[in-house]
């Protein structure tokens, strides 16, 4: 197991050093592969429901829905790769709240449509009897177009139109896992997970009483360590149900349905 792990870690590094080509997003499954115990090819379709908070010079609260399709293929009982393509669309709450008396916006709220993104994602299980099994994974996301938004200001008695951006948003997970098989081939699962996120934040100006500056500066996510919980059920012969919620800072929670072929 040391091996496979320290393969995990590997791909762990490789994928944050690489931030503009990969990142990580929607529920991570059990570990054990979906097509055990022969390899072979899964494919599925979800929704997830992403927050987080965010901070830079203040502290923002991220909301996303994500809905995406997904294909991956397993090795045996141990291994299994992952990729995902779906569409995100992203707000910020009171992120363009003015603390000031002085300073107005026409409204409080970034917000942006649907933006392509694309996951890869790779597990690694080792059962430890009929029942109990534990894993690791690792799993990036990243965001294909930036998120723009725009907002009337009135600081002083002047109105300015502010243009800002969410630029190269991506993020990265790591973590271990332990499954327990239960009867009807159900699973369930729960472990803690590392989860980074990162972006750049671009606002052409910054009048006084709003929580960012002028130009680029860079935004992550408050709390690196969460957890998470799911289940896996059957639904008919080849079709899987997975329901998984995730905390860190804040709550996220989806499903997905998987067909093994």
């Amino acid at each position: 197991m040391t091996n496979c792990l320290r393969t995990i870690l590997i791909a762990a590094w490789v994928l944050m050093a690489f931030p503009a080509v990969v990142g990580a997003g929607g529920p991570f499954g059990p570990p054990q592969p979906a097509t055990t115990p022969e390899s072979g090819l899964h494919t599925a379709i979800g929704y997830w429901r992403q927050q987080g908070v965010f901070t830079n010079a203040a502290e923002t609260l991220m909301q996303q829905n994500q809905v995406y399709s997904e294909a991956g293929y397993g090795f045996g009982d141990r291994w299994e790769v992952t990729a995902r393509l779906g569409l995100s669309d992203l707000r910020m709450v009171d992120f363009f709240n003015s603390y000031s008396a002085s300073t107005s916006t026409s409204k409080q709220d970034f917000t942006e449509g649907w933006k392509f993104f694309a996951t890869l994602g790779a597990k690694y299980f080792l059962p430890l009897d009929s029942v109990w099994g534990v894993g690791a994974f690792v799993q990036g996301t990243y965001y294909f177009s930036d998120f723009s938004d725009n907002v009337q200001v009135t600081a002083g008695g002047a109105t300015t139109i502010v243009e800002t951006a969410l630029k190269d948003l991506r993020d990265i997970n790591v973590g271990a896992v332990i499954q327990a098989a239960l009867p009807g081939d159900a699973k369930l699962f729960a472990g803690p997970c590392i989860c980074y996120s990162e972006a750049t934040l671009f606002a052409s100006t910054a009048p006084a009483g709003l929580g960012f500056a002028a130009g680029d500066e860079r935004i992550r996510n408050k709390r690196l360590l969460g957890g998470f919980a799911g289940a896996e059920v059957e639904l008919a012969k080849g079709f899987r149900l997975n329901v998984e919620a995730r905390y860190a800072e804040r709550l996220s929670a989806g499903a997905a349905v998987t067909y093994v072929y």
